[in-house]
Order: structure tokens, then sequence, then C-alpha cells
């Protein structure tokens, strides 16, 4: 004899509730799925923290996002901190805009000079030799009082990537300012860097007392 079963309404909610519970689980790890690859080097030099695996990955927020694999046997490459040579840490007082600029040959780095102090009297072009450094620029932009100031603080490389740390301190209503205008920019030397080279900053809000 054939008896058909009542399901009961507590079973019924609970195959119900089941069903949502692996279907938010589906939704939830498809939202932390890998991004396509093209979007690795937007991450990379966005300054998000990227993996010394093969390939390499980057992670954005709730993302990872692959990057290029290498080649079998091509070694991965630790990033390790460079000296740098300081060039200029000054003020320009001019209009030019914030800037941050590898410059790897000798006519970029001519041009550049001229940009960087342009409505000023133009100073001696300082020597480099670009077969065996590059040079960074950082440029603050315009401000309209004193206090400010804008600089590297290191440098790390590997084969595959640079990182460029910045520190840039903006002064509080405890810091004694003029107003004029001001344009702080730092000019380093650094060794040959290879590509990309990523910026990080660093903002502080300098207290005086």
């Amino acid at each position: 004899m054939l008896m058909a079963i009542r399901q009961h309404p507590f079973l019924t909610g609970l195959a119900a509730t089941s069903w949502f519970i692996a279907l938010a689980a589906i939704l939830f790890l498809h939202g932390n799925s890998t991004e396509p690859v093209d979007s690795f080097a937007s991450c990379a030099e966005a300054g998000y923290p990227v993996t010394d695996s093969n390939p390499p990955v980057c992670r954005h927020g709730m993302y990872y996002v692959t990057g290029p694999v290498r080649s079998v046997g091509e070694p991965a490459s630790a990033v390790q901190s460079e000296p740098f040579d300081l060039l200029v840490l000054a003020d320009s007082g001019t209009d030019t805009p914030r800037q941050q600029v590898v410059v790897r040959s000798q006519d970029a780095w001519i041009s550049w000079w001229a940009k960087v102090h342009a409505g000023l009297i133009l100073p001696p072009l300082i020597q480099v030799d670009f077969a065996s450094h590059d040079v960074v620029i950082i440029i603050g932009g315009p401000k309209e009082t004193t206090g400010y100031d804008y600089k590297v603080t290191a440098v790390s490389a590997g084969k595959r990537t640079a990182v460029i740390d910045t520190l840039e301190s903006t002064p509080t209503i405890s810091c004694p300012v003029i107003s004029k205008r001001t344009n702080r920019y730092n000019i380093v030397r650094t060794i040959k860097l290879p590509d990309p080279v990523v910026f990080r900053n660093t903002k502080d809000n300098r207290h005086c007392y």
C-alpha cells in the first residue's frame, strides 16, 4: 500500500532556509573571486599589497586580482630597501601642479628640471649618470601658506617592481604659518628602477605644540 507522507511545516521551512544559506555562500564566494588579469596593474600602482607568488596576487579590499604568470624556473624577487641621494629639498613657490615622476634619461631630466623651476631663475642642472641611476621628482603642488612639507622617505626595489615611500606633512592650527604661495618639492637620485614604480604616500598632520 502506498502512503502519502505529509511533510511537517518545520521541515519545509528548514529546507528553504538551508537553500537560502547555500545560495548566499555561493554569492559570497563569487564576490571574493579573482578579478580579470587586466586590472592587476592598476591595483599594484595604487599601492595595494602584492604577493611574491606565481602568478602574483594583488589584494584590493575583498578582491584578489591575479597578475601575469612568470616563466617556469624564473625566480621570484624580493623587494628590498635601496639607498638614495638627496639632490634638492626646497620650496619653489611656483604654480607647478602636484607631480610624482621617475626620470630615466638625460633629455627628460633637462625638461623636468626646467618645469620644476618654471618662473624662477633656472639653477645649474645637477649632473646624473642615467646609465646607472634614475631620478625621482615629487612636487606637492601650490599651497597658500607656509608650513607644508613633502619628501621621499624610502626607496624599495625588486626585479619587477619598485616602491617609493613619501611623507606629506600638513600644519595644524597649532602651527604658526605665513600667508604666501609655497610649493614644496623633493628630488632624489636612485639606482635604476624597474617598472612599475608605485608611489606610496603617508600623510602627517603636524602639531607644533
